[in-house]
């Protein structure tokens, strides 16, 4: 596993145990406190949501490892412009048709699919297809 994995697993593990050891000690705060069993469970809830959104805030601040990937510069210039099929297999993407789906429909096998799809790629300068669907966007292939 990726060590970000291993951190979050061992941060709501530990969380987890922190967690455990308040509700020990919070079992006797209605007694010391003269709280009630409600708010005390409330307390509990605040606790935890705080907790919570502070992990959640801190894990969207992250860079992500995508983030530091050094992009592909486009190659579109070296790979010249698209083929009639790639532009339909590009709109039968945009339509979110699966490879299968396009095979089926243009009658070749999905492997042809998957060497168009790479083709496509190459020519766009990106690795995946949600990437290919932005950036033909942004080329103004749809039109």
């Amino acid at each position: 596993m990726r060590r970000s994995t291993w951190l979050l697993i061992l941060g709501y593990g530990a969380l987890a145990a922190a967690l455990l050891v308040c509700l020990r000690l919070l079992a006797f705060a209605p007694f010391v406190l003269d709280w009630g069993r409600e708010l005390t469970a409330a307390a509990i809830a605040i606790v935890a949501l705080v907790i919570g959104l502070r992990l959640a805030e801190r894990r969207a601040s992250a860079p992500s490892s995508n983030d530091t990937a050094p992009e592909t510069p486009p190659a579109i210039a070296d790979a010249g412009p698209l083929s009639a099929r790639q532009r339909q297999i590009l709109a039968l993407l945009a339509a979110g048709r699966t490879n299968k789906e396009i095979a089926r429909e243009l009658v070749v096998s999905e492997n042809t699919i998957k060497t168009h799809l790479a083709n496509l790629y190459a020519k766009l300068g990106v690795g995946r297809r949600t990437e290919a669907l932005a950036e033909a966007r942004r080329q103004g292939l749809f039109g």
